[in-house]
């Protein structure tokens, strides 16, 4: 009678194994000052006139039915309609999209489906969605997604447009970041991105809250929370292998790397470098069906996950067979799996007093170290229910508490400067049986949509670097310059001629001007074309050239100038210092399109 009664005592978690109550944990963690997840505090700088990012077409960039643009902007003086992102030169078959400041405090939006005509769409003037004031750093997002277009300021949705511009028209144009249709933004841009997809408000939100010119969180984990896996669902937190699977699958597909706790803690002591696109997956209770189902198809893709386990239901105290055991648990473990506390009994923490909380604590502590062999560093809290006080109680014997459940229809994420035992410090997605994979794909649209990504962190030189992985890099043209780097871009050599033309540089300026004779001489056959757009005719503007198959030439920076009265283009070769020069038919001012060869 008297074991009847242990069991059943135990079974409502009233008695716990043997634990000393002036136990503390092992390792404290102190909670670190706010990091900056931009990798850097340098930007670019546009005098608005003929300073811009000029990135040759790609199909990564171009031609699409769904995108988002987002960029950092700090404006020095407002120039009407200045161009922000732009694919966009004025004339037919070039103009795809168009987004620029407008109305002093606004933005608007070009499309074109045929590369000929235009839609235009702006913000309501009076909701401000644009930049309202000089010298300050502003984020400007604008969502599309074939049918409506989304503004946001800060993160915060702020208008929308309805558009029958179902498509961009993939033109052959480059990509000008800072400028457009021959107008410039005056000021400093910086954080760059675009996504091949129309991202949800949590992801646009998710940007402002990591940037250092927004709330300066830090980077953001995703940490996803299951149940149940098993057929039939029958309630929420029930999900089917087939709808795990496909979960995990898109995943793998999307590169990400799956991570525990204890590398999110090491992280923030700066003894874990953390993958590009970290996730935890975690499961709650220590069901059965996790060790059956869950598990193998993780092995498959190579993943780990975090269990916390109800050290009863693992006793086989309470729970019985739905729950797994020691032995199943020790296997995940060994597997990579991190083991983590969820109390003695899957009981409302604040239902208990603080004396049996804190044993509840210890207990599951030394229960898991007992069987497992590591002591666990993670609590999580049953139902997610605890206060401020309860959870600081529980940083006495944990490093990490987790407190904080939310809907994947709006995730909220877990960032690198969270404090970890504060409550709803560290938060966790919660993944229910509805949740279908539009659903589940933007819970991670930060990450795995990227098509470009310019962090502008460089500082020198006249490139930079594009970080998604699509290598879209991005040239600097006279008018723009680092931060606290001017660029230099070489001015055109002052020496005669010497490739085969007919005409030399007869008062040695330079440039063949109306001065000395154009050259007639037809351009070699095995060149490439380059499209320029000028703001200033009489300035020179960096490009680039290509190889037959379209890629960038490496090192292929020149300086093109193109002289009023004369059809003739001189051509620097900035690696080499030497000059040639092209004759251009019937070049708009505002278009030229040339046959170009490197012909040092």
């Amino acid at each position: 009678m008297i074991g009847v009664f242990v069991l059943l005592a135990l079974a409502l978690g009233l008695l716990t194994p043997s634990y000393s109550l002036t136990e503390k944990p092992a390792v404290t963690l102190t909670v670190p000052p706010q990091p900056a997840f931009s990798t850097g505090s340098e930007w670019i700088k546009l005098n608005g006139k003929n300073g811009e990012l000029n990135v040759s077409r790609s199909s990564s960039i171009s031609g699409f039915s769904k995108m988002t643009w987002n960029i950092w902007v700090k404006q020095d003086k407002y120039n009407s309609n200045a161009g922000l992102f732009g694919q966009y030169i004025p004339s037919t078959g070039k103009k795809a999209y168009l987004i620029r400041t407008t109305d002093t405090n606004g933005v608007s939006v070009v499309l074109s489906t045929d590369g000929a005509n235009t839609a235009t769409y702006a913000s309501d003037a009076a909701r401000a969605c644009g930049v309202r004031s000089n010298g300050q750093w502003t984020m400007l997002t604008i969502t599309y997604d074939g049918s409506r277009l989304v503004y946001y300021r800060n993160g915060v949705v702020c208008d929308s447009d309805s558009t029958s511009a179902h498509s961009v028209f993939d033109a052959s144009s480059p990509l000008s970041i800072g400028g457009g249709n021959k107008i410039f933004f005056n000021g400093s841009v910086d954080d760059v991105k675009m996504y091949e997809k129309s991202l949800a408000s949590s992801q646009v939100a998710r940007l402002y809250m990591e940037a250092e010119h927004g709330q300066n969180l830090g980077q953001s984990i995703p940490i996803i929370l299951y149940h149940q896996i098993k057929s039939p669902a029958t309630s929420a937190d029930i999900i089917t292998p087939t709808q795990f699977k496909q979960h995990m699958d898109y995943l793998k597909s999307e590169g990400f790397t799956t991570i525990t706790p204890t590398d999110y803690l090491n992280w923030r002591k700066g003894q874990f470098t953390m993958p590009s696109k970290p996730v935890i997956i975690y499961f709650d209770d220590g069901w059965r069906s996790v060790y059956d189902n869950a598990y193998p198809i993780m092995q498959q893709y190579g993943f780990k996950g975090t269990e916390a386990v109800v050290s009863n239901y693992a006793n086989g105290v309470q729970g019985g067979p739905s729950y797994m055991h020691w032995p199943e648990l020790k296997q995940l473990q060994d597997s990579g799996w991190e083991i983590t506390s969820h109390g003695m009994s899957h009981t409302d923490m604040l239902t208990f007093s603080e004396s049996n909380f804190r044993k509840q604590l210890i207990a599951s502590k030394q229960n898991i170290t007992q069987h497992l062999g590591k002591t666990p560093t993670s609590f999580v809290f049953p139902f997610h229910r605890s206060n401020s006080t309860y959870t600081k109680i529980c940083g006495d014997y944990y490093t990490l508490c987790w407190t904080y459940g939310s809907n994947p229809d709006t995730p909220r994420y877990t960032f690198k400067s969270d404090n970890p035992l504060a409550y709803q410090g560290l938060k966790r997605i919660s993944i229910s049986n509805y949740t279908d994979m539009t659903i589940f794909r933007n819970i991670f649209g930060r990450e795995s949509d990227l098509v470009g990504e310019w962090t502008l962190d460089e500082g020198t030189g006249t490139t930079t670097r594009d970080t998604s992985g699509y290598s879209n890099t991005a040239r600097l043209t006279p008018g723009a310059s680092w931060k606290d780097a001017p660029i230099t871009i070489p001015p055109p050599v002052n020496t005669t001629n010497t490739t085969t033309t007919n005409s030399t540089d007869a008062d040695r300026d330079g440039i063949i001007n109306s001065q000395d004779i154009c050259p007639s001489t037809k351009l070699p056959e095995a060149l490439d074309l380059v499209s320029l757009r000028y703001g200033n005719i009489d300035n020179d503007l960096a490009f680039e050239t290509k190889d037959s198959s379209g890629n960038i030439i490496e090192n292929s920076t020149y300086t093109m100038t193109r002289t009023k009265g004369c059809s003739c283009v001189q051509i620097l070769d900035a690696l080499n210092s030497t000059s040639t020069y092209a004759y251009a038919h019937g070049c708009p001012a505002s278009t030229m399109n040339i046959w170009l060869s490197h012909n040092p």
